[in-house]
C-alpha cells in the first residue's frame, strides 16, 4: 500500500497535493527520495498519448495505449491525457467519484515500453474509491500495482497535470521541476511542454 504523505511544507500542503511528482519512496521504504531524483528523468523527449475520448469512470487499458501510443519510444517521458483535471474538475467530489483510471495491464504496457517517467491528468493506477449502497464514497482495498511495478525500476510519476489539452503535437519537449524537498516521497512541481516547430 502507499505510505501516507505526511510531510508538510509551510503547513499548507503535502507532497501529494496538486501537480506533483511521486518518487519511488512513495511506495518503497528503501526507494529513492524526491531530492535524489536526477533531473534527466524529468526532462526530455515526450510522447503524448491522446485519450480525450475517455468518459467518466472509464478504465485505460493496454489496448488503449497500444492503439494511441504507437509513437512512444524507449526512454521517453510519456504524457497520457484525458482532460480529467479540467473536466472533473479538480477539487470536486465528482473528480474522485468518477475518476478515469489505469488498468494493471496499462502499467505493464508502460513497463514494456521502457519509458522513464509518466505524466498524467487522471489516476495512474486502480481506483482509490468505490460508491457504496448509500451513495457514499468509500476507500477501496485495492493495491497499487502500477506504482509498485514501475517505481521498483526507479520510474517517476508526474500526477495531476493540468492543461494537457493545449498540447497540439504528438511529441514535445517536457520539463518537470519539482521543489527540492529533502527526504520526501514527492513534491509539488512546475510542469511545461514545449512544442517545436
Amino acid at each position: 500500500t502507499l505510505f501516507p504523505s505526511t510531510t508538510l511544507f509551510r503547513s499548507s500542503s503535502t507532497t501529494q497535493s496538486f501537480t506533483h511528482i511521486d518518487a519511488p519512496r512513495h511506495v518503497y521504504k528503501d526507494g529513492i527520495t524526491n531530492d535524489q531524483i536526477s533531473l534527466d528523468r524529468l526532462i526530455g523527449d515526450a510522447a503524448v498519448i491522446d485519450l480525450m475520448h475517455k468518459r467518466p469512470n472509464d478504465v485505460i487499458t493496454a489496448a488503449d495505449l497500444e492503439e494511441a501510443g504507437g509513437h512512444v519510444r524507449a526512454g521517453d517521458i510519456t504524457i497520457i491525457r484525458t482532460g480529467w483535471t479540467e473536466r472533473g474538475p479538480w477539487g470536486t467530489e465528482r473528480f474522485w467519484r468518477e475518476m478515469i483510471y489505469l488498468a494493471e495491464d496499462g502499467g505493464e504496457w508502460l513497463d514494456k515500453k521502457d519509458v522513464k517517467a509518466i505524466a498524467v491528468d487522471f489516476l495512474p493506477d486502480l481506483p482509490q474509491f468505490y460508491i457504496d449502497d448509500d451513495d457514499q464514497m468509500r476507500p477501496t482495498d485495492l493495491d497499487h500495482p502500477t506504482h509498485m511495478r514501475l517505481m521498483k525500476k526507479g520510474l517517476v510519476f508526474v500526477e495531476w497535470c493540468t492543461n494537457l489539452t493545449a498540447i497540439k503535437q504528438p511529441r514535445v519537449k517536457f520539463y518537470c521541476l519539482p521543489l527540492r524537498l529533502v527526504g520526501t516521497d514527492g513534491a509539488p512541481a512546475r510542469v511545461i511542454a514545449i512544442e517545436e516547430e
